[in-house]
């Protein structure tokens, strides 16, 4: 069976790896990267670039038995996946590209992101020539980022978020906890606005003028739905997403899985939980090469574990928090675990 897997972060990785080690699989990894990268870390490589080369790892590092190739994907159809070099067929295709932070403004100068090794660099970089930065999204992202450049850099800092509390998919008491610390830390906080402009300053729509020299912009999921060329509309869920039937395969298409943050799933969008879609995937697939019947996905309860500088984090899991230095060491644990389930 020839299987192609496009995208390969916390899902496509794990599922690549076990797959290599099934001689009835004929696997195909695509990403446009030649490594993966551990994305809760990156917050951290605003003020520390020299973790860069610790949380990325090449695929040929740990992949074997499958075919790499570094290509950008053009275009996903039911019956192949069209790159800028070619297409390629499959017999089984999971798609697992992950969700990607679009920057809503017209015009995106002075305005950076913190979504993969390389932008965040970019963004460090122009950290390091601002005074005043403005981040414009409270949840986890925007939280994670404000807190590290709070905590290790000496910026005045605006975080602006369209809702009345940080992090409001959390305990209110996770809220209060990463409000304070950014409070502590100088940061300017305006709730229940957005915003919506770039000119010489930034412009929120209540009419707010910021002058900060700089954006990050972390302000909600989103991913390229030009990319599926050929499916029905209804394979879109709203207001994002792809949406997937019991067993994690694309609706009305029983040859396409999909993993990671693009699914229409009722669940945070975790490394965890892409984690789980890959080996769920595999179990099916397993399952099907084997002639038994398909399996049932439930959906998870995971721990959501947020940053707050080095010494201090969040972890929320069934509607209890930890906090503090606690919470920071169980993020550090979660990432070298991450990181060693792929090399051994």
């Amino acid at each position: 069976m020839n299987i192609v897997i496009v995208g390969g972060g916390f899902c496509g990785s794990i599922l690549a790896k076990k797959l290599g080690r099934e001689d009835r699989f004929d696997t195909v990894l695509i990403d446009r990267k030649d490594k993966y990268q551990y994305y809760p870390a990156l917050p951290e490589l605003l003020s520390d670039p020299s973790i860069s080369g610790k949380i990325s790892l090449r695929y040929d590092s740990f992949l074997t038995g499958v075919e790499f190739i570094r290509r950008e994907v053009k275009r996903i159809t039911p019956e192949a996946i069209v790159t800028d070099k070619g297409r390629i067929s499959y017999d089984r295709c999971v798609l697992c590209f992950g969700a990607e932070y679009p920057v809503r403004l017209d015009n995106k100068n002075n305005v950076y992101t913190v979504d993969d090794v390389e932008n965040t660099l970019r963004t460090r970089k122009a950290l390091h020539d601002s005074d005043h930065v403005l981040i414009i999204g409270g949840g986890l992202i925007g939280v994670e980022v404000a807190a590290e450049i709070a905590d290790q850099l000496e910026k005045r800092i605006t975080l602006v978020h369209p809702h009345q509390r940080l992090l409001e998919r959390t305990p209110m008491d996770a809220s209060e906890h990463a409000e304070r610390f950014l409070h502590s830390r100088g940061v300017e906080i305006i709730f229940n606005d957005k915003v919506v402009e770039n000119r010489d300053v930034f412009l929120t729509d209540k009419g707010k003028m910021i002058d900060a020299d700089m954006a990050v912009w972390a302000g909600g999921l989103g991913f390229n739905r030009e990319l599926l060329s050929g499916f029905d509309h209804d394979i879109f869920s709203e207001p994002w997403g792809l949406d997937v039937n019991s067993d994690l395969k694309l609706k009305h298409h029983e040859d396409i899985y999909v993993g990671g943050d693009i699914t229409s799933l009722n669940e945070e969008k975790t490394g965890h939980n892409a984690d789980v879609h890959g080996k769920f995937i595999f179990k099916d697939l397993i399952r099907e090469m084997e002639g038994k019947g398909t399996l049932k996905y439930s959906t998870q309860k995971a721990p959501m574990i947020i940053g707050l500088g080095r010494k201090d984090g969040i972890v929320v899991f069934e509607g209890k928090i930890l906090t503090g230095r606690p919470a920071a060491t169980v993020k550090k644990m979660v990432e070298i675990g991450a990181l060693r389930r792929l090399r051994f």
